[in-house]
């Protein structure tokens, strides 16, 4: 005997202990990445253009990833030593 699931049968939302303590989204929008870098919106649009981040787009929508993009800049890096 199969127990199938109701249709009406509410569905248990996930608690706080699921998620980690500090999630972040994975992809943020060109205006949350110029933020976080304190780099203007045209810097960003220009180390694109160059090859230096990369990112996601969606119709005419522009998204990064965190952490790619931490390893994109760290990969051109100029001085000290890259990690």
């Amino acid at each position: 005997m199969t127990s199938e699931p109701k249709e009406n049968q509410p569905v248990a939302a996930p608690s706080e202990s699921d998620q980690s303590p500090v999630s972040k989204p994975a992809l943020i929008s060109k205006a949350e990445l110029s933020n976080e870098l304190h780099k203007s919106r045209r810097t960003i649009e220009i180390w694109v253009k160059a090859g230096y981040i990369s990112c996601i787009k969606v119709g005419r929508s522009v998204f990064f990833d965190r952490e790619q993009v931490i390893a994109d800049l760290r990969r051109f890096q100029v001085g000290g030593r890259a990690r």
